[in-house]
């Protein structure tokens, strides 16, 4: 082609030879357009024997190139709008690990390009509206060669479509495990002495043995339950951190304390099981419990310091009646004289243990299930209880028993166990022989 230099820096070339350069390239009605188009936008600055510069020539080739665009996107029957493609992110300085989101962004990106990392392909990419988006869920393992380090490794990334494809690079590492796996013992630590006795309003530490053989690490939420009602059960933390096993059969270990409070209303022989839960924060399902249960109770023994004394005192009611021994001791009759059996009501007479006074007027628990071991042909039953509570009222209103002996009732002991249910020092166990009579 012959050129020459009007002005330094501008090359010029004849038009006859840009024509020809066109023909095969172009249909003739094309390049009649394309000059059209030309000679259309530069009348006013083409005169005969003007020479064309190097940025007249770089306007017709910009020209043609999108001429050849629109004519592949008519060819392809894609709209004429789609750009050719370009990425923008990622970038060289991307760092991604296999199993994350892959997002591209750029241009002309359609959601049936092809997308591929060190030329493998990835199938599942969903696009945008305007074709700048393209997003894989989750980037798969790839056979790469040589492998990923752990420092991770720069690679290709290549997309195209109709209109050609484009590269870009960045790092991609190896899969982090972000979801919590492995498994944990939680158990009991330290306790109060064994000897320890537990009391109403009563503070009490204990602490838990965590022994955890997870991955990632984890950061766990900390909860405690005792399981009565009114009692506490506070944890030392509110989380605890457990780094992530770093060598096989040497797991890592934790310690959480868990401070327990009895009620004040506490009665002897109360019961709480006192456990910790350790929940993941980042995932509500990877749940572990401390086994087994701590169970812990409330004295028995300490609290009943005033022990109330039962004594049979006298029959009341129907076929029944009180043999006295040669010892001293006393024998409940129940049955018809002629020994058929019957129901007769005994009554008891209930004094302080400490100084002999009568009982004080109030609530009290009677233990039903004493009255209920009754060998066969007995029956037992107080007087006035309501799911073995009764009010009773000091020597005025003494505690009366109803017992029923069958033809084949023999000798047995009537066990009756009262408990006071505003005072827990207020209690008394009584045992006494009774008989069918004959």
């Amino acid at each position: 082609m012959a050129q020459s230099t009007i002005n330094a820096g501008n090359i010029v070339v004849p038009l006859s030879e840009i024509i020809d350069k066109l023909q095969g390239k172009l249909s003739s009605a094309d390049i009649n357009a394309l000059l059209l188009a030309i000679t259309s936008k530069q009348v006013r600055e083409v005169h005969a024997g003007d020479l064309i510069t190097v940025d007249f020539i770089n306007a017709i080739l910009n020209d043609i190139k999108d001429l050849d665009r629109r004519v592949l996107l008519l060819e392809a029957g894609k709209p004429a709008t789609v750009k050719a493609v370009s990425i923008d992110e990622p970038t060289t300085t991307t760092v991604l690990h296999i199993g994350n989101p892959l997002i591209i962004s750029g241009q002309g990106l359609l959601v049936d390009s092809l997308i591929m990392i060190e030329n493998v392909p990835l199938a599942g990419a969903f696009g945008s509206p305007d074709d700048t988006t393209l997003t894989i869920r989750s980037i798969p393992p790839l056979d790469i060669q040589g492998g990923l380090p752990s420092a991770g490794k720069s690679v290709t990334l290549s997309v195209s479509n109709d209109l050609g494809g484009t590269t870009a690079k960045f790092i991609l590492k190896p899969f982090i495990q972000t979801n919590p796996n492995g498994s944990m013992t939680i158990a009991l630590s330290s306790a109060p002495d064994s000897g320890t006795k537990y009391t109403k309003s009563g503070i009490y530490t204990f602490k838990f043995r965590v022994t955890a053989d997870t991955k990632p690490d984890i950061r766990f939420l900390v909860t405690a339950s005792i399981g009565q009602a009114g009692w506490s059960a506070t944890p030392s933390q509110s989380t605890l951190f457990v780094k992530a096993v770093q060598t096989a059969g040497s797991p890592t270990i934790a310690e959480v304390s868990v401070t327990v409070g009895i009620a004040e209303n506490a009665q002897p022989g109360d019961t709480g099981k006192l456990f910790i839960t350790l929940t993941a924060e980042n995932d509500s399902s990877f749940v572990w419990r401390s086994t087994p249960d701590v169970v812990i109770t409330v004295d028995q023994s300490s609290t009943k310091v005033q022990q109330l004394n039962l004594a049979l005192s006298k029959n009341t009611a129907g076929f029944a009646a009180i043999r006295p021994n040669q010892d001293g001791s006393l024998t409940g009759l129940i049955g018809k004289p002629d020994g058929t059996g019957g129901t007769g009501e005994l009554q008891f007479k209930i004094t302080r243990a400490v100084d002999g006074t009568s009982l004080a007027a109030g609530d009290y628990q009677v233990d039903i299930t004493k009255l209920s071991n009754l060998p066969a042909g007995w029956s037992a039953s107080i007087t006035g209880a309501v799911n073995g509570k009764i009010n009773l009222s000091g020597s005025a209103q003494p505690l009366k028993v109803s017992l029923t002996a069958q033809n084949n009732a023999g000798i047995a002991n009537l066990q009756i166990e009262l408990q006071s249910l505003s005072d827990a020092t207020v209690s008394g166990i009584g045992e006494f022989a009774i008989e069918r009579r004959s």
